[in-house]
């Protein structure tokens, strides 16, 4: 009769309700937990810099800690060209995600600090001298011009920049300037560093492999350099100090 075939129905509706309502249990109980927020890589610079927790002296603490770290190691040889061991930089990485300091000292590779500070520059979602000004920075370059040009038309660049990244930026061309300063001894000059950090500090526009690319990358590494052979003329030390210990972290290579 109709009473009984309305009690199937209901019957049936509640068994693909509790298989349905046990299923969606389950999932959401081996769900794997949400990963937390960056902290530190892949954040916008602007975001680090607004929130004084992750500074130290107005540096992000990733970058001011490893750079502090380096100071009794500016002369091994192919500093910021020898490659670090990456699980060690990935180890340092999530110290920091967890909002704390890793133990340089104790590392096995100081070449892996430095590849940690190369890491921290290229997750940044822009390059310390911005998208919106690369073309700025790469259009400074001109054929026959001499580095009293260049050296004003990147002046002009460099004061486009947020202030948070002027900052960033004076703080670490200082630390090339220091390993420069060593290249007797590390073989690290400000041309090898231009080479290192051309595209990490500009980023890179969309050009295709030609002779046009290698002129582009070319560029980049000479605007790199200058602005390391030049820091006190593009960041006076006086407004832009550089608040690293002496008594910095040491670690055995």
């Amino acid at each position: 009769d109709n009473r009984g075939k309305r009690s199937r129905i209901d019957n049936f509706i509640g068994w693909v309700l509790r298989l349905f309502t046990s299923t969606s249990a389950r999932q959401i109980q081996n769900a794997s937990p949400q990963e937390p927020e960056p902290y530190y890589f892949g954040v916008p610079l602007s975001t680090i810099c607004s929130d004084d927790a992750r500074l130290e002296d107005n540096i992000p603490l990733p970058l001011f800690n490893a750079a502090n770290a380096l100071q009794n190691f500016l002369t091994i040889e192919g500093l910021f060209r020898v490659s670090g061991i990456f699980s060690e930089m990935n180890k340092m990485k999530g110290t920091f995600e967890s909002k704390e300091i890793p133990d340089f000292s104790n590392v096995n590779s100081v070449h892996s600090i430095a590849g940690f500070i190369e890491m921290w520059l290229r997750e940044l979602p822009e390059p310390l001298t911005t998208h919106d000004l690369y073309d700025e920075f790469t259009g400074c370059i001109k054929e026959n011009e001499n580095d009293e040009d260049l050296v004003k038309k990147l002046s002009e660049c460099v004061r486009k920049l947020p202030e948070c990244n002027r900052v960033v930026l004076a703080f670490f061309l200082r630390l090339m300037k220091q390993i420069a300063e060593n290249a007797d001894e590390n073989k690290m000059n400000e041309k090898n560093l231009g080479v290192v950090f051309g595209s990490v500090l500009l980023g890179s526009s969309v050009f295709s492999f030609s002779l046009d690319m290698k002129q582009q990358l070319q560029n980049q590494n000479i605007i790199i350099q200058t602005l390391i052979s030049n820091v006190d003329t593009f960041f006076p030390l006086e407004e832009y100090p550089y608040p690293i210990q002496s008594d910095a972290i040491k670690s055995s290579e």
